[in-house]
């Protein structure tokens, strides 16, 4: 709406003008002090997402320092695995490379289950290895060592290295320590990593110790009491807590800037008050003042914070700015922009017109930096869930890309050299061999991740033909009927002999066809039954794929084919894979214009269907309205 020019006439009273420029001042003023703090809080938004960002970098390297010391422990559990018989000498080689990447882990350990008829016949064998005074041992309450006493099984450090920094440990028995035993008997029991709470040692430093169990080769492990029959042992890694964090800070070449941002690393799973693990110091401090280790002071105000499973306890990281302001300082500009609404009213409050219109136009700019600012708060947001669908990735890559190369590495180290003598040795053989499936699991794990790259980029196109529905499906049984019967699991095909052709691209089909038969066989055990049904009807072809297997829980089956989604909170992925298979049917299908469906129920098996549009649908889809002059489709 438009201001009226306001005519001030001769006549008007002493009072009426004072009143009027008295207004156009407080008017002044009041935009003067809104600019300023408007500016303020700009700067402070622009800090905070500087903050955010360099909070952001320094979480993600500390996170994967940390994640990475795992990946070791879990490399170590396949080399044991790999190999019948590892000795000490085996053991240090495979080891030697981990620990010098990772400075951060003081030690890497395997600790073999030792029952009481065989104690007597492991210490006479590594008494002949050149290791005269060992024996199994214990510490009493005030900490001295002696002799193990008698006990159905022992748990003793067998293998250390680095030998020299550990070589007295060597023979101590864990199950003695009721804490150590308790943290073993979890590993066995869940058949996955378990982690120690902290443990402060006297002269400064902090640990952790991380156990992962291994158990016989070729015998099964699928329930606790089967286990516990099993196992075999324990690779332990003991993990020094402040160089996992600061090794990234001295070693990053974005991360060695002071950026005034404080760390600190909590065991949410601790007793609340010993939660703390670890707290960076920003080097811009010049001493500890303001430094508050209170976790309830340190979640107050701003800041960064990510969490992550260390074994089988939950760490989290919180990256604080020293200020809460984070540091801003009133810019000269800002000061600036204050006074200057003041100034005018005073110069100009003879000219009440001009100043209205001024005052309409800061207004109208007060909003557009109020828009502004909500772009930001939305772009904050929108980087928030980037980072964490990022972190969830890394997360879930970790294992599955590390492990096969950390495999890969370790024994192609092994031949190259020839550590066990010129090539010919037999064990030379079962590492090529593990070389081999490593790197078929790495090539499928890339090939999944570059097909679902492709498809959601629009880079994939379809090159649709007619195929023979009963050849194609038998094509794609072929392929996966061996591995069904190698597992017992009986296989059948029902398809029309006068079915219609299929209308489709034949890789993209085939692939469809493949990822499903290939999930079906994983999850049914043996003696289970697949059955392949496929119809034509109403100008579709209806393809079904139905097993007798685990079974999918019904508020799982909603995300079971989301990219990313794997573990144990998706029973229905793999355990070796990206967890992308039933991700690129979904897609797959999509791009033919069809449905896909998944029915389940848990302990009875689950039917996949997908719907694809016959021909004649697909070429009333593909023909525009108007079609170009030359000759018609095909």
């Amino acid at each position: 709406m438009a201001i009226e020019p306001l005519e001030i006439k001769p006549t008007m009273s002493m009072d009426r003008r004072y009143w009027l420029v008295g207004l156009v001042l407080v008017g002044g003023i009041f935009i003067s002090h809104e600019f300023y703090h408007f500016t303020k809080a700009e700067d402070v938004a622009q800090a905070q997402i500087r903050f955010e960002e360099r909070a952001a970098d320094r979480l993600t390297s500390v996170e994967q320092s940390i994640v990475a010391k795992q990946e070791v422990l879990r490399s170590l559990v396949g080399f044991f695995e790999g190999s019948q018989n590892v000795d000490r000498e085996e053991f240090k080689l495979f080891v030697r490379s981990a620990l010098k990447r990772f400075p951060s882990v003081q030690a890497l350990e395997w600790i073999p289950r030792v029952t009481a008829s065989e104690r007597s016949t492991i210490e006479a064998t590594v008494r002949k290895e050149g290791f005269e005074d060992f024996r199994l041992t214990e510490r009493t309450s005030d900490g001295t060592v002696i002799t193990a006493g008698p006990r159905h099984e022992y748990f003793p450090v067998f293998y250390a290295e680095p030998y020299n920094a550990n070589r007295k440990d060597l023979g101590f028995d864990l199950g003695s320590n009721p804490n150590q035993r308790a943290a073993m008997g979890k590993a066995r029991d869940t058949d996955s990593l378990t982690t120690s709470a902290m443990i402060e040692f006297s002269e400064g430093g902090a640990i952790a110790l991380v156990y992962a169990p291994i158990y016989r080769t070729g015998q099964p492990n699928e329930t606790v009491l089967q286990r516990r029959q099993n196992l075999r042992g324990f690779a332990r890694a003991v993990l020094n807590i402040e160089q996992m964090v600061e090794v990234p800070f001295k070693t990053r070449r974005t991360l060695k800037s002071p950026a005034g941002i404080d760390v600190y690393l909590y065991d949410d799973a601790a007793a609340k008050g010993q939660q703390l693990l670890y707290s960076h110091r920003s080097r811009k401090r010049a001493n500890s003042e303001g430094f508050v280790l209170s976790r309830a002071n340190v979640e107050s105000g701003p800041r960064l914070s990510v969490s992550f499973p260390v074994g089988d306890r939950t760490w989290s990281i919180i990256a604080k700015p020293m200020r809460s302001d984070f540091g801003v300082v009133v810019s000269l500009m800002a000061w600036s922009g204050a006074l200057l609404p003041t100034l005018l009213a005073m110069v100009l409050a003879a000219y009440i017109y001009t100043l209205f219109g001024q005052s309409h136009r800061l207004e109208k700019e007060v909003a557009e930096r109020r828009q502004a600012e909500e772009k930001m708060r939305t772009a904050k947001k929108e980087a928030e869930s980037a980072n964490q669908a990022k972190s969830r990735f890394l997360a879930s890559m970790s294992h599955d890309l590390r492990t096969p190369l950390n495999a890969i590495l370790g024994f192609a180290d092994f031949i190259s050299n020839q550590y066990l003598g010129p090539l010919g040795v037999t064990k030379y053989k079962e590492y090529a061999e593990d070389i081999h499936s490593s790197g078929e699991l790495l090539l499928a794990l890339v090939n999944d991740i570059l097909d679902l790259s492709a498809i959601e980029s629009g880079k994939l196109s379809l090159a649709k033909e007619s195929l023979s529905t009963k050849d194609f499906v038998m094509e794609c049984e072929k392929f996966i009927k061996q591995k069904a019967e190698s597992l017992g699991i009986d296989l059948t095909t029902k398809v029309p002999s006068d079915i219609l052709p299929l209308y489709a691209d034949k890789r993209a089909a085939k692939q469809i066809l493949i990822n499903l038969l290939s999930n079906a066989v994983k999850f049914t055990p043996e003696g289970g039954k697949i059955t392949i049904g496929v119809t034509a009807t109403n100008g579709h072809h209806i393809i079904e794929i139905s097993d007798t297997g685990t079974g999918i829980p019904a508020d799982k089956i909603a995300t079971i084919a989301d990219p990313f989604v794997r573990g144990e909170s998706n029973p229905h992925k793999s355990q070796e894979g990206t967890g992308l298979g039933l991700a690129i049917v979904k897609s797959l299908v999509g791009l033919h214009g069809g449905d896909f469906d998944i029915q389940s129920t848990v302990g009875k098996g689950t039917t996949v269907t997908v719907k694809l549009p016959g021909r004649a649908n697909q070429l009333e889809f593909e023909i525009p309205k108007t079609p170009a002059p030359g000759p018609a489709p095909i």
